[in-house]
């Protein structure tokens, strides 16, 4: 008996124009649809005419669906696994459902079509020859901030945020690398009320702020983070050195940071070191 193929299929992250006549055909065609969320899918499919029976596939059930679903496409059945929105297994479900297929040596197909990552990144204006995505940052300040001061220097880092940490999102990445930094924060790709605004930091913790751009709907933030120096402290000490007998620590090291760049929350370190040895 001959296996089945699994399709891998993008859908629209917002603008339904954008989804190929490939990617509703082949969901015709196929035995059955995975779907993150069948509510939504099947609304997406009623829009098309896509009869085609789903089954859920999500984080709480990726497992047991994968094995369940393997054994149909060894069986000769073919199936498509989709997302709520973009191409699956970026930041969604999947990767267990495909990482079988392959070691079963079943034929695995892309449909490509949006993602919502790689869309905005073509449009933010900033550097495209090295990019990582992050997915979603870390939900707690702290462990968000160390994630932040890991990343490489010299390239762009590709972020997904929701739309109630948004805000403390580009205000710890303005802590690390300081507020001139260039960043973009793209809302609401290809729907009614899209915005993509690149700017410094510290403006874009204005504009988030100041309600021109409102905290709701979807978010993708862009993040070009510079080329470091060399970890080197002579020059931020002896700015530190002639700051703080007239000012804090925190006062200090925000100044630093205007003046050469040296990023707020390291300078702050330096300085808190330098104040302890007076």
């Amino acid at each position: 008996m001959s296996k089945g193929v699994l399709y891998v299929v993008a859908t629209p992250i917002g603008n339904l124009a954008d989804w190929s006549e490939r990617a509703v055909q082949t969901l015709k065609e196929v035995n059955w649809i995975a779907a993150e969320d069948t509510r939504q899918t099947e609304k997406l499919c009623q829009r098309y005419h896509i009869s085609t029976r789903k089954f859920a596939y999500h984080q709480h059930n990726e497992n047991a669906s994968a094995q369940a679903l393997l054994k149909r496409l060894q069986a000769g059945e073919s199936g498509a696994l989709v997302s709520d929105a973009g191409t699956p297994l970026v930041s969604d479900p999947g990767f267990s459902l495909v990482n079988q297929a392959h070691e079963a040596n079943i034929k695995v197909v892309p449909i490509p079509g949006a993602c919502s990552a790689i869309v905005a990144l073509s449009a933010a204006g900033l550097q495209t020859e090295k990019f990582t995505f992050m997915g979603f940052l870390p939900s707690k300040a702290s462990q968000r901030i160390k994630v932040l001061e890991s990343l490489a220097s010299d390239q762009t880092f590709i972020f997904f945020e929701s739309p109630n940490r948004v805000l403390n999102c580009i205000q710890d990445m303005c802590s690390v690398f300081g507020e001139q930094v260039r960043a973009a924060i793209c809302r609401e790709l290809t729907k009614q009320f899209e915005q993509i605004r690149t700017e410094t930091l510290d403006k874009l913790v204005d504009m988030l702020e100041s309600g021109d751009i409102p905290q709701k709907g979807e978010f993708v933030v862009i993040l070009m983070v510079p080329e470091r120096k060399e970890a080197t402290f002579d020059e931020c000490d002896r700015y530190l050195a002639a700051l703080l007998p007239h000012m804090g620590p925190k006062s200090a090291s925000e100044c630093v940071n205007t003046l050469i760049g040296t990023p707020k929350n390291q300078a702050y370190k330096r300085a808190l070191d330098l104040k302890s040895k007076d």
